[in-house]
């Protein structure tokens, strides 16, 4: 979703995280089911293009999921450090 939100289009990110559109629609989907919200609303081509944007509900729950990422990374490095220590210094 972050590439998403960076690239403006589902198409766009899909290629750049080397995946099919289709298997990045299908990843969307499921989540949007499972979570029974919308998570990107899309636009159709014309004039100007057209594109992907994250929701009101996408955006929360990608800004909750980068929170979530550095805390957890920051209990990470503890954990591995108390039960590491003199391994690798």
């Amino acid at each position: 979703m972050k590439k998403v939100k960076l690239l403006g289009s589902l198409n766009k990110a899909a290629r750049e995280l080397n995946m099919s559109y289709s298997k990045a629609w299908l990843i969307i989907k499921r989540a949007e089911k499972a979570l029974d919200c919308n998570l990107l609303d899309t636009k159709i081509g014309g004039k100007e293009g057209g594109g992907s944007f994250l929701t009101e509900k996408g955006e929360l729950l990608l800004n909750a999921y980068e929170i979530f990422s550095e805390e957890a990374e920051k209990v990470l490095q503890e954990l591995y450090k108390k039960h590491f220590k003199g391994f690798f210094e």
